[in-house]
């Protein structure tokens, strides 16, 4: 099931059984992104879903999904606005909506007003681990995601009150560690113009992806509609539009030193969907040059540079303009700056914008060199690069078995002697003509051979080592695999029996 968010998708899924932690301070708008996912799903999906919204009453909040939208299905929203209910109470509701309207999802808004029994003295942070144990049973049980947003503690107010980053970490979450413990995917909302006025990035949500089971964790970007009860996909960066994109030739993976953010495959769907034709992994950053005072400032760097393309041109050698690129988005750099300060790095706040950028952007970037010499140094010369590279692949497209010489010999002088110490020789005719029919099999298809002589020289080590080999599947029913030692499952092919 997806959240309707088409950015967010590619990152999340509300997969069933699953239990979804959305956490924010107040009035970052998590009952508005909630109520937007709903009707995303009504929609687009066309299935029923469960609300839960323990603060508002069913007629506002009727009022706020109809917004911009009367031929709305409101009645596949199935709303209880109960409240002081309890975890059980809800449990017990949940299990008949799920009977009587099939419902597909269950949002619950939010979870520090979900009662509990007051009869079992339990700490609140108790409390909220034992909710998200029964919620979590809950999703398993009706085989659907449950989304439960939560406050979060005042934490980011004290850390932008000190002067640091006010976006939420998961020790953020009241009661955290039952929901961090139970949770497959914790996601935070932070929006910037809630502490800076002056911020140019106004209307805009950062959906953290702050835990997440099956894929990663990162920073999406929304439009927030908030006096519409809205949120929007923001649209992707402007491509370049002269026609050819230019090649990031300088990419930091996850594997790099620990301080990249993203994996190969999530650099090469930005690539692609950029029209970059090649990406290239490598190493190196001269920005550290003005942090570690080697040089004084941003225009002793861009001397270099110009020094550089000087030299470029008197020697003959090409020169490209790369990007160091460390994560995709710009506001990913935060999860470079903890993991250099977790290492030790003493310059991890002094972050540069080592973000994948677009054409466009690399351009800007050097247009101290000129309007045709950036042009030449950004696409020119990096296609140039590209192009002048051998293709080669390193995983064929067709099957690469090894080659054992002499294997049809091999394979059939094992079966014959495994077949002559179990059954004699000569062999019943039922085994002989058993064993010749699978041989002539095997041998005309010689990566089938392969398979079976590999399989038994594993088989034969492991028993030397004194490590019994189980098998299972196909294999058991194969005369040969027997007769070999592959397989210690004789065949039921014939009423002959072993000698």
């Amino acid at each position: 099931m997806k959240t309707g968010f088409n950015d967010l998708d590619k990152v999340v899924e509300l997969a069933r059984g699953e239990l979804i932690i959305i956490g924010a301070r107040p009035a970052m708008g998590k009952s508005t992104f909630v109520q937007n996912i709903l009707r995303n799903i009504v929609m687009q999906e066309k299935k029923p879903v469960a609300y839960f919204n323990l603060e508002s009453s069913k007629e506002s909040i009727v009022e706020k999904l109809m917004i911009n939208n009367s031929k709305f299905e409101i009645d596949k929203i199935n709303i209880e606005d109960t409240p002081n209910i309890t975890i059980d109470e809800i449990c017990k509701k949940a299990r008949e909506l799920k009977k009587d309207k099939n419902i597909e999802l269950l949002v619950i808004d939010y979870l520090q007003l979900v009662g509990f029994d007051k009869s079992k003295l339990f700490s609140r942070d108790r409390e909220v681990e034992e909710i998200s144990k029964s919620l979590k049973m809950l999703a398993k049980e009706l085989e659907l995601p449950i989304i439960v947003t939560s406050q979060l503690s005042r934490e980011p107010e004290k850390r932008f009150s000190k002067g640091k980053d006010p976006r939420p970490v998961l020790q953020d979450l009241r009661e955290s560690e039952g929901l961090i413990k139970e949770a497959e995917v914790i996601m935070f909302l932070y929006r910037d113009d809630y502490y800076f006025e002056d911020t140019k990035r106004k209307n805009i949500t950062e959906v953290i992806v702050a835990k997440n089971k099956y894929s990663s964790v990162g920073i999406v970007e929304l439009k927030s509609l908030l006096q519409y009860a809205k949120s929007e996909d923001i649209e992707e960066r402007i491509k370049d539009n002269k026609g050819l994109e230019r090649v990031e030739l300088h990419i930091h993976t996850k594997m790099s030193e620990m301080d990249g953010i993203n994996s190969c495959k999530e650099y090469i769907e930005k690539a692609k969907g950029l029209g970059m034709k090649a990406l290239a992994i490598t190493e190196a950053n001269n920005h550290n040059l003005i942090t570690e005072g080697m040089i004084k400032d941003e225009e002793e760097l861009k001397d270099i540079n110009r020094k550089i393309v000087e030299l470029g041109i008197k020697l003959n050698k090409t020169v490209i303009a790369t990007g160091d690129v460390h994560f995709i988005n710009q506001q990913d750099g935060i999860y470079r700056s903890i993991i250099k300060e977790a290492q030790g790095n003493k310059y991890a706040e002094e972050q540069t914008a080592l973000y994948f950028r677009t054409t466009e952007e690399m351009l800007k970037e050097f247009e101290y060199l000129g309007q045709d010499k950036a042009y030449e140094v950004v696409v020119t010369n990096t296609n140039k690069i590209v192009d002048i590279c051998e293709k080669i692949r390193p995983i064929s497209d067709e099957k690469c078995y090894p080659h054992i010489a002499n294997i049809e010999v091999e394979i059939k002088e094992l079966a014959y002697d495994g077949a002559y110490s179990i059954y004699g020789n000569p062999l019943p005719t039922e085994v002989k003509e058993r064993l010749d029919k699978e041989l002539n099999s095997i041998i005309e298809n010689e990566d089938f051979a392969t398979l079976y002589m590999i399989a038994q020289k594993l088989v034969k080590k492991s028993n030397e080592d004194g490590y019994i080999v189980g098998s299972r599947g196909g294999i058991a029913s194969s005369l040969v695999a027997y007769c070999i030692g592959i397989t210690e499952v004789e065949p039921v092919f014939s009423p002959v029996a072993p000698l």
